[in-house]
């Protein structure tokens, strides 16, 4: 999942945020102290997250084995689901597929995902730390296409039903 990474998408982001820490900092610190430093620490282990989750990313995986497919998408997503609940498997194009709010999760934003897997119920999903049930999930690999043959020739191997 490395080309899901945007090094220029963090580094704006980065700024802003260091920006604002610094102006918001400056007007408070007089004041509210606490407070000042509390928000200037809260932006600094926000920080620390984002530029840890985009070298997670760069290691992120989605592993298919005989049994069960399991996710790993930086530091923001993890899932095992095995491979029996896996309903569908397919390449995006440009537009994508969405679904009722809250049963789509597209984990690896800002980029535009390129694989859908679609689950026969709802599987439950770990987001950043909390869990949540999703119905399909939509990834931006870097190698679609051989994930896709790989998912679909374990599902034709396990006989699962379409």
């Amino acid at each position: 999942m490395r080309s899901a990474r945007s090094g220029a998408f963090l580094a704006v982001i980065a700024m802003i945020v260091a920006v604002e820490t610094g102006a918001f900092h400056l007007l408070l610190v007089h004041r509210f102290p606490l407070i000042a430093w509390i928000l200037t620490a809260s932006s600094v282990s926000l920080l620390l997250w984002l530029v840890a989750d985009y070298a997670a990313m760069g290691h992120s995986a989605v592993q298919v084995g005989p049994d069960r497919l399991e996710a790993r998408i930086g530091r923001r997503v993890f899932l095992t689901v095995p491979s029996s609940h896996v309903a569908a498997v397919s390449a995006l194009d440009w537009r994508g597929v969405a679904g009722p709010r809250g049963s789509y999760l597209n984990a690896t934003k800002p980029a535009t995902p390129n694989v859908l897997i679609v689950f026969r119920e709802p599987v439950e999903a770990q987001i950043v730390g909390m869990r949540r049930p999703i119905e399909k999930l939509a990834l931006h690999l870097d190698q679609p296409e051989r994930f896709v043959e790989a998912l679909e020739r374990l599902r034709q191997n396990a006989s699962i039903p379409d």
